[in-house]
């Protein structure tokens, strides 16, 4: 919406972008987290929360905070930063080949304790892409994540 705005200076393609933008916004956890399946009530499923669009969320409300400077997109991108930074896996994984991954979703429990991942390539390629349009768009900015500062 935000390309064809670009092109056209037509002000439904923003607005039609700010509408999503807030109902994500509306629509996240405290913790940043977005889900598959979200009703009309807000309303969602424990273990169906999607990494993925949760980075899509904040390239888009880094676009908007770009664009109109409004303190909710930045609040957004923080709070979505945090939950992406926290459904990477870290260095220490016994595998070596997820070391870094961005997890999907968690899979509802086996009855063990033993978490399981959803693992899928595309929550690493938004999580990415989004922490890239995010250093991109605000050099030398602090953002903060998990209620401590963050020079990112």
């Amino acid at each position: 919406m935000l390309s064809a705005y670009d092109a056209s200076r037509d002000r439904r393609y923003l607005e039609c972008t700010i509408r999503s933008g807030d109902w994500y916004i509306q629509n996240s956890t405290l913790d940043g987290a977005i889900y598959y399946h979200t009703t009309r009530n807000g309303k969602h499923l424990s273990f169906d929360f999607c990494t993925s669009a949760v980075g899509c969320a904040v390239i888009m409300w880094t676009d908007l905070w770009i664009r109109l400077k409004e303190e909710r997109y930045l609040e957004a991108v923080e709070k979505g930063l945090g939950f992406l930074l926290g459904a990477q896996l870290g260095p220490d994984m016994e595998d070596r080949n997820l070391r870094g991954v961005f997890f999907e979703r968690l899979n509802p429990t086996d009855g063990t304790e033993t978490p399981g991942f959803h693992v899928r390539d595309i929550a690493t390629i938004f999580a990415v892409q989004a922490i890239l349009k995010l250093l991109e768009s605000s050099k030398d900015r602090e953002f903060y994540y998990f209620g401590y500062p963050r020079k990112f």
